[in-house]
């Protein structure tokens, strides 16, 4: 799949002025911090692959299945 940014415009509608990002770092630090992300290229031989993988990971995010399935990284071997 080959979709770009541009393909998904914002929605006009959208206004992102009520969310506490400062909150959202307070509770998220820590997980930084440590080293444990969702994601991160640097599992992937490229920048590419990763991107790659990240893609798939996403769209599959809406594809149901259990909360497991939907909440793991993908693996980094493309498996």
């Amino acid at each position: 799949m080959n979709a770009r940014i541009e393909d998904f415009p914002l929605d006009p509608e959208y206004d992102d002025d009520d969310i506490d990002w400062d909150d959202i770092i307070a509770t998220t630090q820590d997980d930084v911090d440590a080293g444990r992300y969702a994601f991160t290229t640097e599992d992937y031989a490229t920048d590419e692959e990763g991107m790659a993988a990240l893609w798939k990971w996403m769209c599959s995010l809406g594809q149901g299945g259990s909360d497991e399935t939907n909440n793991s990284a993908p693996d980094p071997a493309g498996a």
